[in-house]
């Protein structure tokens, strides 16, 4: 079902046809972002005075406030669910400034909703953390990236065979609120890329 994130009603209208169709909602992940789709790198070194406002803005609208009213809506579902989990897909590391206020202060927001809805739903029985990709190889990047910083990617799936993983723990309260990222995931939980790999942990370089 196409779904614009930014549209209430659209929001509301996909949580229905989800209780319509299934009755509950067991996994809920929390990917949809918007603030560089026109990527130019020159406007993240852009002085702070000169950065575009529309861009936090698109990053707040169709990122942090886009996660949380789609997880609003799908609550009352994941009340209903089977061991129901949230998970929102972020960026960062151990705390590390991300290179841009704006993207660095987004980012940061989304990880920290992932810690407040899992102190607000626990007595619901939802847990809900957070998941911090490295590098990936999306289409963009594949379209854009320069080979050799193709070596240091994972694919999509990875993320994904992260969250197989969490829904498999049998002690996943114990990861409640925090944030993980996808490589360290892969070494805790065993599995590797779709190609064989085992992507280590991204780590952004001290500055």
């Amino acid at each position: 079902m196409a779904c614009d994130h930014t549209d209430d009603n659209a929001v509301q209208a996909l949580a229905a046809q989800i209780g319509a169709e299934q009755g509950r909602l067991d996994l809920l992940v929390n990917n949809v972002w918007g603030g560089y789709e026109q990527y130019d790198p020159a406007l993240f070194e852009l002085p702070l005075e000169e950065q575009p406002i529309w861009r936090f803005d698109k990053m707040f609208r169709s990122g942090v406030r886009a996660h949380y009213t789609t997880t609003r809506a799908v609550v009352p579902l994941l009340r209903r669910g089977r061991r129901p989990l949230i998970v929102n897909i972020s960026a960062g590391d151990e705390g590390k400034y991300l290179g841009d206020v704006q993207y660095d202060l987004a980012k940061a927001s989304i990880s920290r909703l992932g810690f407040a809805l899992s102190k607000k739903l626990a007595p619901d029985g939802i847990l809900a953390l957070t998941i911090l990709p490295g590098f990936t190889r999306t289409e963009r990047v594949l379209a854009g990236a320069p080979e050799s910083d193709l070596a240091e990617t994972h694919s999509a799936r990875f993320v994904g065979r992260a969250i197989v993983a969490l829904l498999n723990d049998a002690d996943l309260s114990g990861r409640n609120g925090g944030s993980f990222k996808a490589g360290q995931l892969g070494l805790d939980y065993g599995f590797s890329d779709v190609d064989g790999s085992r992507p280590e942990p991204f780590v952004i370089p001290e500055s």
